[in-house]
């Protein structure tokens, strides 16, 4: 489902967040990123409040299993995690605040 919306989400981050092209195409990317090599599925990782701490908890482990740094490890997660969560918010804007933000997980 994802790769069917990445346009509607590049012009959502665009229009709605104010981002720059750039910024949402890598945005863009990140979320490609989780849902073909990370999470089985970014839309089933949003689907519930439980697969959704999960996902953060894979993205957790991706990250120190694949930096060289504790620094490193930090800002790959929180990318990863604040990607994830914009695509959260673009499907489901009106649940997104019961919605944890991750960085006190």
């Amino acid at each position: 489902m994802y790769y069917k919306l990445i346009d509607d989400f590049k012009a959502w981050l665009m229009d709605e967040k104010g981002l720059s092209k750039k910024v949402a195409s890598d945005i863009v990317s990140r979320c490609k990123r989780l849902d073909s090599d990370i999470l089985e599925s970014i839309d089933d990782s949003i689907n519930s409040i439980d697969n959704y701490l999960l996902a953060l908890s894979i993205i957790k482990k991706y990250a120190m299993q694949n930096s060289v740094s504790i620094k490193g490890q930090y800002a790959l997660s929180s990318s990863l995690r604040s990607a994830m969560r914009k695509y959260c918010e673009f499907r489901k804007p009106s649940e997104i605040n019961r919605y944890p933000n991750g960085y006190n997980l």
